[in-house]
C-alpha cells in the first residue's frame, strides 16, 4: 500500500458521514469545528465560505472545499448575512440524507444552493506531519479543468445520498474514501511545489517513507535509511527533516504509534504481538513509547476506544 493510502487509513476513526443540504435566500450557517476533515462541494447555486480569520471565499458550482484541520467556518449566499444556526457536521443528525434548510426570514428572490457537506473523522492527536502542513481551507475550484475522475465521484455519492438503494450505507462510505484521495491528489498536482507533495515525490524521501510506511518493525536507524536510498546519513537525515517536518527518527517512532494506535482500535491482538509489529522486542518496551506518546497506556487507549 503506497504512503498516502497508509497515512489516511492509519490516522482515520470510524467512517464518514455526509448529507445534502439544499439552502433558500436568505441563508447563513455557522459549521462547528469538527474532529477531522470538513467536506463542501458544491452541486448547484453560488455559495460564500467565510473561515474563521475573516477570508471570504466566492465558491462556485462544481468547487471542492476541504477544512483539513476541521476549523469552524461559515457558509452563506452573501458574506454579510446574519449567521442564525449552527450546523454541527460530527452529530450524525443529517447522516447520509438530503436536508433543506432556510431561508432565514422572507424568502428572497435567487437560485436555491445544494451542497454536498461531509465530515471525515481523524485522530487529531494523530495528524500525519505531511497533511497538517495543509492550509486550513483547501479550495479546488472547478474552472481548474480537473473534474473528470472527481465529477464522476461526486456525481455518484450525491446520486447515492438521494436515492438510499439498498447497499447505499457501504456505497457513500466507499465513495467519500475515494472523493477524500481524489481531493488530495487533486491538490497534489495543483501544488507540486508543497512541502508534503514534494516529500512524496522526493526519489530519496519518498522511498525512505515508503520502507518506514512497509516495514515498521523493522529495528531502522537513521544509517540505514541512508545506505537504502544512497545518500551519505548527513544529506539523508537533513533532507528528510526539512521536507517531511520531523527526523527520520522522529517519524519512524510517530508512524509506529500511529499503526500501534489502529491496530488497538481494530483488532484484538495480544500486546505482544502488536508490540513485535511496530518494532518492539517487548511489550514492556512497547508500552512505555505508547505511554510517552498518548498519555495512557495501551490497555486503557484500547478500552476507551470501543
Amino acid at each position: 500500500m503506497d504512503v498516502l493510502s497508509q497515512l489516511v487509513s492509519a490516522t482515520r476513526m470510524g467512517r464518514p458521514r455526509s448529507f445534502v443540504v439544499e439552502c433558500h435566500p436568505p441563508w447563513a450557517r455557522r459549521y462547528s469545528a469538527v474532529p477531522g476533515a470538513g467536506l463542501h462541494l458544491i452541486l448547484e447555486g453560488s455559495v460564500y465560505l467565510v473561515s474563521p480569520g475573516g477570508a471570504i471565499t466566492s465558491l462556485a458550482v462544481g468547487d471542492v472545499l476541504l477544512l483539513p484541520a476541521g476549523s469552524d467556518h461559515v457558509l452563506a449566499d452573501d458574506p454579510a448575512r446574519e449567521v442564525r444556526q449552527l450546523v454541527d457536521d460530527s452529530s450524525g443528525q443529517y447522516d447520509d440524507g438530503v436536508v433543506a434548510i432556510g431561508p432565514d426570514g422572507p424568502r428572497s428572490p435567487g437560485p436555491r444552493s445544494v451542497m454536498l457537506c461531509g465530515v471525515y473523522f481523524f485522530d487529531q492527536g494523530r495528524r500525519h506531519p505531511l497533511l497538517g502542513r495543509l492550509p486550513d481551507v483547501l479550495h479546488l475550484p472547478a474552472r481548474l479543468g480537473r473534474q473528470g475522475d472527481l465529477g464522476a465521484t461526486v456525481s455518484l455519492l450525491a446520486d447515492e445520498l438521494s436515492a438510499r438503494r439498498p447497499g447505499s450505507d457501504a456505497a457513500v462510505s466507499s465513495l467519500l474514501d475515494l472523493l477524500f484521495i481524489q481531493i488530495l491528489r487533486s491538490w497534489h498536482e495543483q501544488h507540486p511545489d508543497a512541502a508534503w507533495s514534494t516529500a512524496l515525490e522526493d526519489v530519496f524521501v519518498g522511498k525512505a517513507l515508503s520502507t518506514m510506511h512497509d516495514q515498521p518493525d523493522r529495528s531502522w536507524t537513521v544509517a540505514d535509511l541512508a545506505d537504502l536510498v544512497g545518500l551519505s546519513r548527513a544529506a539523508f537525515a537533513k533532507r528528510f527533516t526539512h521536507l517531511v517536518g520531523q527526523s527520520p527518527v522522529t517519524y519512524l517512532t510517530w508512524w509506529r504509534m500511529t499503526v500501534a494506535g489502529q491496530l488497538l482500535r481494530s483488532t484484538d491482538l495480544l500486546l505482544a504481538q502488536i508490540a513485535a509489529r511496530v518494532g518492539y522486542a517487548t511489550e514492556y518496551a512497547f508500552a512505555a513509547a505508547f505511554k510517552r506518546e498518548y498519555g495512557v497506556t495501551p490497555g486503557s487507549y484500547r478500552k476507551n476506544s470501543l
